[in-house]
């Protein structure tokens, strides 16, 4: 189960770079190139290089699945370039080298920065929509749900939107088969303990759930 989320995170993760790299290519030929500031600016991945070289460097190291590399160059861009127009995207991208290596706890966090110090960026129902995956990996099904519903709410008619409904009906079949699966074990115990002879007087409980234990190994 863990390998197939895995697997599935990155094949999200690989769908999503297709799909905005070209969009990215695009913007930042009309971005104009930041300096970068003295703090931090000579641990770069392109020392001396533009706010864009540095970006790119750090994004194809995503898409080489370099994610620990990647992780440092990301960090080290908001360090070298807090005023890029690119930011809001370095800190998204960070938030999802978190995301892929089942770092659910930080990426959860770093999603979150997306959402609250970039408001009007691009990449908002996206992190959103990453909180809310953050939050079912966690176990966290209100705040999974939270997050997920406000992609619907916010961001309707968005690819966001569509994966947040999808996560959410696999959510609410998830209930109704455990619901499902009480029900039928209620019912199996029920009836076993119909079945019994009723004799008054003390219980041996450690031998009546011996008894029953090879009908509770069936149930779960």
């Amino acid at each position: 189960h863990d390998n197939e989320n895995s697997v599935s995170r990155q094949r999200d993760l690989y769908a999503d770079l297709d799909e905005r790299l070209q969009a990215l290519e695009e913007s930042v030929t009309t971005a104009g190139s930041a300096a970068a500031t003295s703090t931090g600016a000579g641990n770069l991945p392109v020392p001396g290089g533009s706010d864009r070289d540095n970006y790119q460097a750090a994004l194809e190291m995503i898409k080489e699945q370099h994610y620990d590399d990647a992780e440092v160059a990301f960090k080290q861009f908001l360090v070298g370039f807090p005023d890029s127009q690119m930011a809001d995207n370095a800190q998204y991208w960070l938030a999802e080298s978190y995301y892929v290596t089942g770092r659910f706890d930080q990426a959860l966090k770093a999603f979150t920065v997306v959402v609250n110090d970039y408001p009007r960026s691009r990449k908002v129902p996206d992190a959103l929509l990453k909180m809310g995956f953050c939050s079912y990996e966690l176990k966290r099904w209100d705040d999974a749900r939270t997050s997920l519903a406000r992609v619907q709410a916010d961001f309707a008619d968005t690819t966001a939107a569509r994966l947040a409904e999808q996560r959410l009906q696999r959510m609410a079949d998830n209930a109704l088969e455990g619901a499902r699966r009480g029900a039928k074990l209620a019912s199996q115990l029920l009836a076993f303990s119909r079945s019994q002879h009723m004799d008054v007087g003390p219980i041996d409980l450690a031998q009546l759930l011996n008894g029953m234990s090879g009908l509770l190994a069936q149930s779960v």
